[in-house]
């Protein structure tokens, strides 16, 4: 079991260092698989350089160096992305909530059987304008969304894996994470606890207000509907005015009242001005979803590799979900080519076909199991695979490089009745629990290696997420095949692919094979019967030399 836990820089120095030993104190407790996630959200202190000064003694930590300010909520959903965890523990760096709280929170969702469990502070900080402000603002926000949010609940929180997954689906640029908590679902419970104090708050007055707008607007119709009512009720008012001074002047009585005129137009002009702002506040977060601008930009991702201090430059990403947008990627490549493809048949790989229906020598392969078990296509492109997967009875998850990728192949397979469930991630970083799969299928996917790590990473990743004695249905790329033409040597195997015919893979880089033993040496670290063969095929020219095979995970 691999934990989680992250947190967000602004203003943090001081707390930094004792944050990381009191929650890696309590990690031990729990796990020898975790990491820690710091979230750099462009703080204008020394809390980077105290951060990165912790990287020597600590492997496991991870720090993500936004380009700027981007907001607490936006730094949050950036570290989640980021997170492998089967469990996820978020919390604020600046120990007003004890980092011990993990170890409080953890046997309540394993017994319990919860998705989420998070504090509920006793008594609320601060002087008796912000308590009761903050109250007030609580009731003003649960009187107009259609969920209620918890009073005094706090960022600190314990969460499965299932449950981030579904949470990061969110992609709104203008929200409350407050209320996203609570929308997302699944089962929560909150805890009390007591929040310690240790200094004047960063949130002012005015980004409190703009807060209890943003939670307002980003989930409740309401306002709009308040003022349709208004209107209505304006006019019907003043339908029975009319017809009540018509009947006055009809009985000889004077129209008298400038004063009170003037008030009503008054009134009611200001009523028109707020009712049209309110229309604006709406307005304006269309106008800014639709541009679908980024909502933050990674600069650099620093940890420790082998011992060694790596600054991974991430080319200044734009990050939505993980995905790059500053300027055209591998991932834009491969999505734009499934989109400008797009078929509404699509035809499983030969490999494929031979490997789960075939009967060979040295095929050793039991399909009486195939029937309610769940297989993870790592790598599924335009989905050709999976309508075959789907009529061996097999229970579909997937996962892909890019959202519109799965995008694009969920609506394929809603087409053609296959269901499926499709994630956003790469080799090394499966978005779905240890021990998930009974069955993975990595069809010309799993020898992608990305930027500073190695294959290793990419099977312990596969190996995680595949049950014991669980079958991987694998093919590779050998040395000599067509793609590696003229491609860059970079040591272990891995080659950076320059001469791509079809000019889609270049720049990648790929794991190589020359021979079985070198297969059976780097995977048998984790698999075991093993069920080795070679496709030499010519395609009108192209080279193709691919191992295929399967295995099964060691106990």
């Amino acid at each position: 079991m691999k934990i989680s836990v992250v947190t967000t820089l602004y203003n943090s120095a001081p707390s930094i260092a004792e944050f990381v030993e009191r929650v890696r104190a309590e990690l031990k407790k729990l796990t020898g698989d975790y990491e820690i996630i710091l979230v750099d959200d462009g703080s204008p202190d020394d809390s980077l350089r105290n951060a990165l000064g912790l990287l020597p003694t600590e492997p496991r930590l991870k720090i993500i160096e936004l380009s700027r300010n981007f907001g607490h909520h936006k730094a949050i959903m950036t570290g989640l992305e980021e997170a492998s965890g089967d469990l996820v523990f978020l919390i604020d760096v600046d120990l007003e909530e004890a980092p011990e709280l993990l170890g409080a929170f953890y046997p309540i969702l394993r017994n319990e059987g919860l998705d989420v469990v998070f504090g509920l502070q006793k008594r609320r900080k601060g002087r008796l304008f912000e308590r009761v402000g903050g109250h007030l603002a609580w009731r003003v926000v649960n009187f107009f969304l259609p969920v209620k949010i918890p009073y005094s609940h706090s960022t600190v929180r314990l969460m499965t894996r299932d449950y981030v997954n579904a949470l990061i689906r969110h992609k709104e640029h203008k929200t409350s994470i407050g209320g996203l908590w609570v929308m997302t679902g699944f089962k929560q419970k909150g805890v009390h606890f007591e929040k310690g104090s240790r200094g004047h708050t960063s949130y002012s007055v005015s980004r409190r207000l703009v807060a209890l707008l943003d939670s307002i607007t980003s989930f409740s119709e309401l306002p709009l509907f308040i003022i349709f009512y208004i209107g209505c009720a304006v006019i019907f008012v003043s339908m029975i005015m009319g017809a009540f001074q018509i009947i006055r002047r009809l009985n000889g009585h004077l129209l008298e009242g400038w004063a009170s005129t003037i008030v009503l137009i008054s009134f009611f002009g200001g009523l028109a001005v707020f009712s049209i702002g309110v229309v604006g506040l709406y307005v304006s977060r269309i106008f800014i979803e639709t541009k679908g601008r980024p909502y933050t930009l990674i600069r650099k991702i620093h940890r420790q590799d082998n011992g060694r201090l790596k600054g991974a430059d991430v080319s200044m990403e734009w990050r939505v979900s993980g995905i790059p947008k500053a300027k055209p990627t591998i991932k834009e490549h491969y999505a734009d080519f499934y989109s400008k493809r797009n078929p509404s048949r699509v035809y499983p790989v030969e490999f494929v076909v031979r490997t789960l229906l075939g009967t060979y020598p040295g095929l050793k392969l039991d399909r009486s199991v195939f029937r309610g078990a769940k297989i993870l296509d790592l790598g599924f492109g335009d989905g050709r695979n999976m309508p075959l997967l789907h009529d061996l009875g097999l229970e579909i998850y997937g996962v892909e490089i890019s959202d519109e990728i799965c995008r694009l192949t969920r609506e394929r397979m809603e087409r053609l009745g296959v269901p499926v469930r499709l994630a956003t991630g790469n080799n090394s970083h499966i978005p779905f629990n240890t021990e998930a799969f009974d069955f993975i299928l990595a069809c010309h996917s799993c020898y992608y290696v990305n930027e500073d790590e190695s294959f290793e990473d990419n099977l312990r990743e596969i190996a995680r997420v595949l049950r014991p004695a669980g079958r991987f249905v694998f093919s590779l790329a050998k040395a000599d095949s067509y793609v590696l033409n003229d491609a860059e040597p970079l040591g272990n195997g891995l080659y950076r692919i320059t001469q791509d015919p079809c000019g889609l893979r270049n720049g990648s880089v790929f794991r190589a094979f020359k021979s079985r033993q070198e297969i059976l040496d780097q995977l048998g670290v984790y698999f075991r019967d093993f069920s080795l063969g070679l496709c030499e095929n010519d395609f009108y020219g192209i080279y193709e030399k691919v191992w295929i095979g399967t295995c099964l995970k060691k106990s």
